[in-house]
Formats: C-alpha cells, sequence, structure tokens
C-alpha cells in the first residue's frame, strides 16, 4: 500500500469543529447517490444524527482523512462497534476529485487498524456491506484485503430508484 502518512493525516472526529465538513461530502452528489436518499440531508436534522451517532455515541465512530499541508478534507469512514470482536464499517467516502487515487484502498486500510483502539480483542472482524454495482468501493476494499463471504440482500436505493444486491464484505484484522 503506499505510504500516504508523509502527506495525510487520518483521526476520529470528537466534536463539532468538522461538521460542516461531514455534511458538506455528505450532501456532495456521488455520496447522495450511494447514501440511498434523494437528496441532501437536511443540515439541522443531520447535525442531530451527527451528534447522537458520533459525538455522543460510546460505540460509533467518524474518521476523516485530511491532507497535512492544506487541511482539505479527503474522506471519511463510519465505524460501529458490534461486540469485543465484530465491527462494521456503515460507510466510506472520497470526494470525487479524489477517487481513483488509492484513497479509499488506504481509509479501509487504516480503519482496519484503528478498530484495535476500540476492542482489547487480537483478531477481530470488520465487515461492510457494499452494493455489487458500487465497483469503485469493491475494488478498494479487496485492495484493503476484504474478501467476499457470499451472504448477500437485497435493498432499494432511492438514488436509482430501484433495488440492488449488497454483498457481505469482511476482513479479518489482527493485532
Amino acid at each position: 500500500m503506499t505510504n500516504f502518512s508523509e502527506y495525510y493525516y487520518f483521526y476520529q472526529v470528537k466534536s463539532d469543529d468538522d461538521f460542516l465538513d461531514y455534511l458538506a461530502i455528505k450532501s456532495s452528489p456521488e455520496q447522495v447517490l450511494w447514501s440511498g436518499f434523494k437528496s441532501a440531508p437536511n443540515p439541522v436534522e443531520f447535525k442531530d444524527l451527527f451528534y447522537t451517532r458520533f459525538i455522543n455515541s460510546s460505540v460509533n465512530y467518524l474518521f476523516f482523512l485530511r491532507n497535512k499541508s492544506t487541511n482539505e478534507l479527503i474522506g471519511y469512514s463510519q465505524l460501529r462497534k458490534i461486540n469485543e470482536n465484530l465491527f462494521e464499517q456503515m460507510g466510506m467516502g472520497v470526494y470525487q476529485k479524489y477517487q481513483g487515487q488509492g484513497f479509499g484502498s488506504y481509509i479501509h486500510f487504516l480503519i482496519s487498524q484503528k478498530v484495535f483502539e476500540f476492542s482489547s480483542e487480537k483478531i477481530i472482524t470488520l465487515t461492510s456491506f457494499v452494493s455489487q454495482k458500487n465497483t469503485s468501493s469493491l475494488k478498494a476494499l479487496f485492495k484493503a484485503g476484504y474478501k467476499k463471504t457470499g451472504l448477500q440482500t437485497k435493498r432499494f436505493i432511492q438514488g436509482f430508484n430501484c433495488s440492488h444486491v449488497f454483498l457481505e464484505i469482511e476482513k479479518k484484522c489482527t493485532k
């Protein structure tokens, strides 16, 4: 994996200082499309969700990848602790201008390391559900070491106005 750490930093969001950047990336057209919603989030409702889900939660975590020299947001990842040895990556996104440059794989790789900050286990399963039509995300996950489990589910995505088959992808992470 390319060494991005010289130019970029990855951290857990713990305050509302990052809310406007989170709102902006979640409102970008590609994020709205894959989120399953028809439009960008309502800022007032989304701020409540941001506090409930990430700032005031002991099981949900939000991470940002930023450029060290400009502080520009590159992408994000959401993580949920299900139990001590099982975590779900609930969402991940990279701004369109940074897509295709390895940032998605890098974020997936970093998340697979971060899980150990929230568990004392030595082996952790990290899982995610991804639309089989989201080939960019699947490629990034596979590049970061994830594998298909065989489990599939069908979900309706409003942005596409149709159902997609979602594949479960997982990675065994070891300390």
